[in-house]
């Protein structure tokens, strides 16, 4: 009796808080949908895929799947790493479909120009209809999550669905499991309801069970991004051909001109004259240089508007990387 009661209790709880959840997604999208008309007067990168986002998927991005492999790649740089990953489940299982979600537009367009996966969609917004209705229309025979993507209400109902969840290369930082422990409980169940969790590194696979992973579920699979071998070896070629015996810092998920503008801010020089002549869509990766006083010796900068090796997803991602040339 005691223990039915508990399972009772338990199962209320968890109905109040995916409750919850749900309005609170409903308050911010009623506070901001009088700006919505505004996006479309923002240009085509924030108005595209915006009927998407409501699950409504046309007959060309849903007929013709075969048992497929639903991959969410959210901007650029899973984009590209989900390509190697694409090519190895093709090799694997060419009869099988693949499908690819990003929630930018540039990571969207980057799909459907390299050909990543046979459809490529706009990830839907996680109302509990909305998630219903991509399940649906997709029928994904496995849903895969690219680095730290958790969405309770998707996640809910492939997990109803029977339909196996993986995160992989998952990362989780101090500052994110501080958010995520002001509703442990919920999310200790949501995590729960994932297939298997592949975690970079040990820190971040032992963040994910303190958060409530179950233990047996989390593995450590390293960062796919650095499985992107023949973009990486690319870049050091290009940086060993142009400036050898350099330190090098790489600027990546940039948008157009903010390479420039760390130009300016950080007192590099431009050596290549690409700017100076005003060519801000140049695709050939611009060498910037300047003079490091302090450490007495030159610094190059190699700004790549796609650099594979970032990990950020909005604004000016600095790495500092140190190659021993």
């Amino acid at each position: 009796m005691a223990r039915n009661t508990a399972c009772c209790s338990r199962d209320c709880h968890l109905w109040v808080s995916y409750v919850l959840y749900n309005f609170l997604l409903i308050v911010v999208f009623t506070l901001a949908a009088p700006f919505v008309p505004l996006v479309w007067f923002l240009g085509p990168r924030y108005r595209e895929g915006l009927v998407q986002r409501f699950a409504c998927y046309g007959k060309s991005l849903t007929s013709g799947l075969r048992d497929p492999i639903w991959i969410h790649a959210a901007s650029v740089g899973e984009v590209r790493a989900a390509a190697e990953l694409v090519r190895a489940l093709k090799a694997e299982a060419p009869e099988r479909s693949v499908v690819i979600s990003t929630f930018t537009a540039t990571g969207n367009r980057v799909a459907r120009q390299a050909g990543v996966g046979d459809k490529v969609i706009f990830f839907p917004l996680d109302f509990s209809w909305v998630a219903r209705r991509a399940v649906k229309r997709i029928g994904p025979s496995l849903l895969l999550f690219l680095e730290t993507e958790i969405w309770p209400n998707l996640v809910r109902e492939a997990y109803r669905r029977g339909i196996p969840t993986i995160m992989l290369s998952g990362r989780l930082s101090d500052k994110a499991i501080s958010r995520y422990e002001v509703a442990r409980p919920f999310f200790r169940h949501v995590l729960a309801q994932y297939t298997a969790l592949g975690m970079q590194s040990g820190e971040d696979a032992a963040r994910v069970i303190r958060l409530g992973a179950p233990e047996k579920k989390v593995s450590v699979v390293g960062n796919l991004k650095f499985a992107v071998d023949g973009i990486v070896s690319g870049r050091e070629n290009v940086v060993r051909s142009t400036v050898p015996d350099r330190q090098v810092l790489i600027a990546g998920s940039t948008h157009r001109g903010e390479e420039f503008t760390l130009c300016l801010t950080g007192g590099y020089t431009d050596i290549t004259g690409n700017y100076a002549r005003g060519d801000w869509q140049s695709t050939t990766p611009d060498i910037l240089h300047r003079p490091l006083a302090d450490a007495g010796e030159d610094c190059i900068v190699l700004a790549v508007s796609d650099a594979p090796l970032l990990f950020r997803n909005w604004g000016i991602a600095l790495i500092a990387k140190w190659f021993g040339f």
